[in-house]
């Protein structure tokens, strides 16, 4: 009876810790700004791809710090064209998207 117990509280615990991490990850993805979304969406459309949602958004956001300290759209693109596989109209539109998404005052 008490190996029954053990086991039945094992499990109990166990489906708790997935049910528990799950909901980690669902508030994660819930708590995503909506400009995340929408400029993931811009780049799939545009058939541009990227290693996580977090890597791209990153580099959008590092796109928008660039412009804050004075970059050309010019030193950005060789800066995209340098570090990633984009052409050169991919990189640019991954430019006007992170623009348009989170630093719209550079429009």
């Amino acid at each position: 009876m008490f190996t029954t117990r053990t086991h039945t509280v094992a499990r109990a615990a166990a489906v708790t810790a997935v049910l528990a991490t799950s909901l980690v990850a669902v508030a994660g993805f819930a708590s995503a700004a909506p400009q995340d979304a929408s400029f993931l969406s811009s780049l799939d459309q545009q058939g541009i791809t990227y290693d996580s949602p977090e890597i791209a958004i990153n580099a959008a956001l590092h796109t928008c710090s660039d412009l804050d300290a004075g970059a050309t759209v010019d030193q950005i693109t060789a800066e995209i064209l340098d570090q990633s596989d984009l052409s050169p109209q991919n990189a640019e539109f991954f430019i006007v998207s992170a623009v348009t998404h989170y630093c719209p005052e550079y429009l």
